[in-house]
C-alpha cells in the first residue's frame, strides 16, 4: 500500500514535459569536404548509447536532447570513427562542420549487418541484437535463444553454450531466477519483442558470479527510456491452437518516465515419445518399449510497470514492478510392451496420466546510478525482491495385464494422485563501482549478496479400488523440503592500457555459497562452498580493426539441493532417484584465445579454448534387477575440452546480409573412479546460417538453417539434429505496421534423440515436441523509435551479478 502511494504521489507532481535542446551539427569527409550521407551519429551517456542518428541528404543531423554532459561518436563505412564530448546547456547548439579522416581497408568500430537481427561481434563478448528477427516474431524468448549463435536448446528448454549446459543466465544484468525464470522451457514466458539483444560471455570475468562453467547468456530487454513518448502493440496466431498479444508503453514527464507493458500468451503444443530398453543379465535378457504421445496447454500473462526519476542531472533511479501468472494443462498416454529377447514371453500396459499446474512470479527492484562527467567514472546499488509460488496436481492409472510387473506401476491400484505445492522468497543486493587510477588505468570493486528462501511440499495418495469413495494417503512417495541458499561474493578488477596496442586486467572474485535444508525425517543437511576465483586478460590490436585477445578464468559448478538430497524419490516408478551427499563442486580452468576482423563488409571472429574441469559432476544411472532404474549424481575424475568457434557477419549489399557461426569440440570424460573402464570421448560440432534479403522496399525474407552435432554425455550420446526456419515481413507503414508470417522447422526434422550403453542396461531414447508451426504476426509501433543504424549497444548495465563490462576491456 505504501508503494502504490508513493508511486501516485511520484506521477502526480510529474506534469510538465522535459525541456531539451536542439543540437545540429554536419558531418563531412576528409579528403574532398564533401558531406557524408548515412553517417551514424551516436549520442551516449555512462558508457551506453541513449539515441542514434543517421546523416540526412546533406550531410546533416539533428538530435533533442535534454541539459548535461554527454559523449558524441561518428562513424561511417571507410572512415575513421571519431568521440568527442557533448555539453548542453539551455540554448540551442550549433556543432557546425565535424569532420571524419578517410581510412583504406578497416573500421574502428564493430560493423553491424543493417538488417534483420544484428549483431556486434567482439573480442569478450558477442551482443545479438535480435529485435528485427523475423524467425522470432509473434514467439517467446525460446525462440530468440534458438536463434542466437553458438547456444543450443533442447526439448526441456535446456540451454547449452558450445555444447556445454552449465550457463549462468541473467535477464537485465540479474539473475533469471530472480523473475522465476526456472524449470522447463521457463524463457517461454517471456515474449520475444521484448528482447532488444541478447550477450553471450564464452569466458567470463571475476565481476560475474562464478557459476556458470560454460559461460554467461544476458537477455537484455527493450527499455525506451531516453526516447520521447513511445510504444507498440502487437498480436499473433500460430497453428495448433496458438495465440499472443501484448502492448509496451513508455512516457516522459519532466525528469519522470512511466513505462508499462502487458503481454499474454495461450499455446497448446504436441509432445511424443519412443523409448527402448534392453536389461542384459547373467540369466536372461528382456527389452522394455513405450510409446507416448500427449498435449500440453499454458497460458501466461505478464505485466511490469518502471518509473525512471532523474535528480539534479546526476542521479538516476529506476524502480519497476513486474507480475506474471501462467497455468496449463496436459494428457499422455504411454503404451509399455515388455518382453525376452525371443518374444517368447511378452506383458503390456497402458499408463494414462493428466496434470495441471499454475504458477505466479512478483519481483520489485529498485536501481541507482550516479551519473559523472567522465565515463570511466561509475557507481551503481541494485536491490530485488521476488517471490514465486506454484501449484500442481496429477492422476495417473494403469491399465495392464496380470503378468505385468507390480513393480513397475504403482502398485494394485486405481489411480496415483500427486499434489505439489510450492513457494519462495528471494532477495538480491549488488553494488559496482568504477574509478581511474593515473592517466591508464582503471579499478572496478563491487559485490552481492542473495539469499533464497524455498519450500516445496507433494503429497502423495492412491485411490486403493476404482468403486473407493476417497483417496488414502501415500507416504513413500510423499516428501517435503524447506532450503535456504545464500551467496555473498566481493570482487575487484585492475585493468592498464600500456600503450595504443596493448592492454590487459587482473581480476579475482570471492564467494562463499551456502545451501541447507531438511531431509524426510527434520535432520538437516548443509554445505558451505567458500572460494576464490582468478581471471586474467590481454589484449593486443596491432592496427585499426584487428584485435587479438588471450583470456584464463576459473568457474564453479556447486550442487544443489536435488543433486544431494538423499532421500529416494519414488514418484516414477520405472525411474527412480535420490541425490549423493558426498557430491562436490566442480571446478573448470578455461583457457581461450580469440580475434576479429573489422572491414568494409563486416566482420569476423574465430576462437580456440581449452577447459578442463575436475570432478565433474553429472546424472549415473544404475538398474535394479528387477528393471527399475535409479539415478543418482556422481563425480566423474575428469572433463578435458579443445574446440575452436568461428563467427562471421557479413553485409553483401543494402539489401542481403548474411551471419554464420560453426563450433566444433572435442570431449573427453573419464570416470574410472566409478566404473572400471567408464570412460567417453568424441567430437562434436554445431552450425548456424542465416540470409536476411529484402528484395523489395517493403518486403524483406529470412532463411535460418540449425545443426547441432553428436556428442558424448556420460554415459552415452547425444544424435545430431538440423532443421531450417524461414520468415517473411511486408512493412505496410514503413517503421509503423508491418505483418510477418513465418514457418518455424520446415521439414519437421527438430527431434532429440540419445543413445545409453551402461553395464546391464543399453537405451535409446527419441522425442518430439511440436516444432513444425506457422504463425503470422502484426505490429504497429508509435511514437520515437530508435535507430537501426550500423551502431549498436556495446552491453547492458554492469553488476557483480553480470553486468557489461564483466570482461573488462573498455579502457
Amino acid at each position: 500500500m505504501k508503494t502504490s502511494l508513493t508511486l501516485t504521489f511520484a506521477l502526480a507532481i510529474s506534469l510538465q514535459s522535459i525541456a531539451q535542446t536542439t543540437v545540429t551539427g554536419q558531418v563531412v569527409g576528409s579528403d574532398d569536404q564533401a558531406a557524408l550521407v548515412g553517417a551514424q551519429v551516436i549520442v551516449s551517456q555512462q558508457r551506453q548509447a541513449i539515441t542514434q542518428v543517421v546523416t540526412d541528404a546533406k550531410g546533416q543531423f539533428s538530435i533533442k536532447l535534454p541539459s548535461g554532459i554527454y559523449g558524441l561518436g561518428i562513424q561511417m563505412m571507410g572512415y575513421t570513427a571519431t568521440r568527442q564530448r557533448l555539453t548542453v546547456g539551455s540554448d540551442k547548439l550549433d556543432l557546425g562542420a565535424i569532420t571524419l579522416s578517410i581510412e583504406d581497408t578497416e573500421l574502428a568500430e564493430a560493423e553491424v549487418t543493417a538488417s534483420g537481427p544484428r549483431a556486434l561481434n567482439g573480442l569478450d563478448r558477442k551482443v545479438y541484437q535480435v529485435g528485427d528477427d523475423l524467425i522470432a516474431q509473434g514467439g517467446t524468448g525460446m525462440d530468440i535463444l534458438r536463434q542466437v549463435p553458438s547456444l543450443t536448446v533442447d526439448i526441456d528448454g535446456n540451454i547449452a553454450l558450445r555444447g556445454d549446459e552449465n550457463v549462468t543466465i541473467l535477464v537485465d544484468g540479474r539473475p533469471a531466477a530472480l523473475l522465476g525464470l526456472t524449470g522447463d522451457n521457463a524463457f517461454e514466458r517471456i515474449p520475444a519483442n521484448s528482447i532488444a539483444s541478447v550477450e553471450v560471455v564464452t569466458n567470463p570475468g571475476a565481476k560475474y558470479d562464478a557459476s556458470g562453467t560454460g559461460g554467461i547468456i544476458n537477455i537484455v530487454t527493450k527499455k525506451g527510456r531516453k526516447l520521447p513518448f513511445n510504444g507498440n502493440f502487437n498480436a499473433g496466431i500460430g497453428t495448433g491452437d496458438k495465440q499472443n498479444a501484448g502492448f509496451t508503453v513508455s512516457a516522459p514527464a519532466k525528469n519522470f518516465r512511466l513505462t508499462t507493458s502487458l503481454n499474454w500468451g495461450d499455446r497448446q503444443r504436441r509432445n511424443e515419445s519412443h523409448v527402448f530398453r534392453r536389461y542384459d543379465f547373467p540369466d536372461t535378457t528382456y527389452t522394455l518399449n513405450y510409446d507416448g504421445a500427449g498435449i500440453s496447454g499454458h497460458d501466461n500473462l505478464n505485466f511490469l510497470i518502471g518509473l525512471d526519476w532523474t535528480l539534479a542531472k546526476v542521479h538516476e533511479f529506476n524502480l519497476s514492478v513486474n507480475l506474471g501468472q501462467g497455468n496449463g494443462t496436459g494428457d499422455e498416454t504411454t503404451e509399455y510392451v515388455n518382453q525376452t529377447l525371443d518374444k517368447s514371453f511378452i506383458t503390456r500396459a497402458t499408463q494414462i496420466s493428466g496434470n495441471s499446474f499454475g504458477y505466479g512470479n512478483d519481483n520489485i527492484s529498485l536501481m541507482y546510478k550516479k551519473v559523472f562527467d567522465d565515463d570511466i567514472k561509475a557507481f551503481s546499488m541494485d536491490a530485488t525482491y521476488a517471490t514465486g509460488s506454484s501449484q500442481s496436481g496429477s492422476s495417473t492409472r494403469f491399465v495392464k495385464d496380470n503378468l505385468y510387473p507390480d513393480d513397475l506401476t504403482y502398485g494394485d491400484v486405481a489411480a496415483q494422485l500427486f499434489n505439489n505445492i510450492g513457494d519462495n522468497q528471494t532477495f538480491n543486493f549488488q553494488s559496482d563501482f568504477s574509478w581511474p587510477v593515473g592517466d591508464a588505468g582503471r579499478l572496478d570493486m563491487g559485490g552481492r549478496y542473495s539469499i533464497k528462501a524455498s519450500k516445496e511440499d507433494r503429497i502423495a495418495s492412491q485411490l486403493p479400488y476404482q468403486w473407493s469413495s476417497s483417496y488414502v494417503p501415500d507416504s513413500l512417495r510423499s516428501l517435503n523440503v524447506d532450503q535456504n541458499n545464500t551467496i555473498a561474493a566481493l570482487y575487484a578488477t585492475y585493468g592498464h592500457v600500456f600503450s595504443e596496442q596493448w592492454k590487459g586486467q587482473l581480476g579475482l572474485r570471492y564467494e562463499n555459497a551456502s545451501l541447507s535444508f531438511n531431509l524426510s525425517d527434520g535432520s538437516p543437511l548443509s554445505r558451505v562452498y567458500p572460494g576464490l576465483f582468478p581471471s586474467a586478460y590481454l589484449t593486443y590490436t596491432p592496427k585499426k580493426g584487428l584485435e587479438f585477445q588471450g583470456s584464463y578464468s576459473m568457474r564453479v559448478n556447486r550442487p544443489r539441493e536435488r543433486a544431494l538430497n538423499p532421500v529416494i524419490d519414488y514418484s516414477n516408478p520405472q525411474s527412480l532417484r535420490k541425490g549423493n551427499p558426498e557430491l562436490k563442486p566442480e571446478i573448470t580452468h578455461s583457457v581461450e584465445l580469440s580475434a576479429v576482423q573489422y572491414s568494409r563488409k563486416g566482420s569476423i571472429s574465430a576462437a580456440i579454448y581449452a577447459k578442463r574441469t575436475d570432478g565433474m559432476f553429472s546424472r549415473y544411472l544404475t538398474v535394479e534387477p528387477n528393471g527399475i532404474l535409479m539415478m543418482t549424481w556422481e563425480n566423474f575424475d575428469l572433463r578435458q575440452r579443445i574446440g575452436a568457434s568461428g563467427n562471421a557477419m557479413l553485409r553483401f549489399s543494402k539489401t542481403l546480409s548474411i551471419q554464420a557461426s560453426a563450433d566444433a569440440f572435442y570431449t573427453e570424460i573419464s570416470g574410472e573412479n566409478l566404473q572400471v573402464g567408464l570412460s567417453q570421448s568424441g567430437f562434436g560440432w554445431q552450425g548456424r546460417g542465416n540470409v536476411m534479403w529484402q528484395f523489395q522496399p517493403k518486403h524483406q525474407l529470412q532463411v535460418t538453417f540449425n545443426h547441432w552435432g553428436a556428442g558424448p554425455t556420460g554415459q552415452g550420446y547425444r544424435k545430431g539434429i538440423s532443421y531450417l526456419d524461414m520468415a517473411y515481413k511486408y512493412d505496410i507503414i514503413p517503421k509503423k505496421l508491418f505483418v510477418s508470417m513465418r514457418l518455424s522447422d520446415v521439414f519437421n526434422t527438430r527431434q532429440f534423440s540419445y543413445i545409453q550403453d551402461s553395464r546391464n542396461l543399453y537405451v535409446t531414447y527419441d522425442r518430439a515436441r511440436e516444432s513444425q508451426i506457422l504463425y503470422l504476426s502484426v505490429q504497429y509501433d508509435f511514437g520515437a523509435k530508435e535507430s537501426k543504424g550500423r551502431g549498436g549497444r556495446k552491453g547492458s548495465r554492469g553488476g557483480s551479478g553480470g553486468g557489461s563490462q564483466g570482461a573488462g576491456m573498455e579502457l
